[in-house]
């Protein structure tokens, strides 16, 4: 799971989003605006209304692959959903193979959900929940493609073959700079290792010299 969604549900659990409940309430006389809910304002905008009261969040719950009812959690404490979240094959009933999965779909849902928020609150846009939930299904889809195991882009080389007997094979080459040039040496053994590669720096050598110098 990236940083950035783990220090996400770092502050769902600690209850420290600026939600306007909380803004409200730690501001108290001196604020001035209003609390209710951004997406419909039937009630104050708490964190745990954006969890599990407000329509708009229940109805992508609703919609989601697991079908979820988060209405049962309205009297629980937003740290009983973080259990369910860490733990959800024994509180939740899911797979061992699901687990993963899930937790990736809830965390990314919050962070849409607190993006749609802000969105709707700076910029006067408000999506749609099944636009949104479309979004969260895709980014959902992009983090589990990155947790697939990725195939194997370096294919190993073989070792280069050799003359039976103790000898030795050499590979060179020569970069051909404006004002000089730079050839490298790699000796190989017939045992497989190699030595330690030899670079030299050749002032105003072409090509051919520079190879010829090397092997002196």
């Amino acid at each position: 799971m990236h940083e950035r969604l783990k220090f996400l549900l770092w502050k769902v659990a600690w209850n420290i989003l600026p939600t306007r409940h909380r803004i409200a309430m730690n501001l108290q006389s001196s604020f001035q605006g209003d609390s209710d809910c951004l997406f419909f304002g039937a009630s104050s905008e708490t964190l745990h209304h954006l969890l599990f009261s407000c329509s708009y969040v229940r109805l992508l719950w609703r919609l989601s692959p697991w079908a979820l009812n988060v209405e049962r959690f309205r009297h629980s404490l937003v740290h009983d959903w973080i259990h369910c979240i860490l733990e959800p094959s024994s509180l939740l009933g899911l797979s061992t193979c699901d687990c993963h999965s899930f937790q990736l779909f809830v965390v990314l849902l919050l962070d849409s959900v607190w993006m749609a928020r802000n969105k709707l609150l700076h910029d006067r846009v408000q999506i749609s929940p099944r636009m949104l939930l479309q979004q969260i299904l895709h980014t959902h889809k992009e983090h589990r493609a990155a947790w697939q195991v990725a195939p194997k882009l370096l294919q190993k080389v073989k070792a280069p073959s050799f003359l039976p007997g103790n000898s030795l094979r050499m590979t060179f080459d020569v970069a051909i700079r404006a004002s000089s040039s730079v050839s490298a040496v790699i000796l190989f053994h017939s045992n497989g290792a190699f030595c330690v590669p030899a670079l030299k720096n050749l002032s105003l050598l072409i090509h051919l010299s520079a190879k010829q110098k090397l092997l002196c």
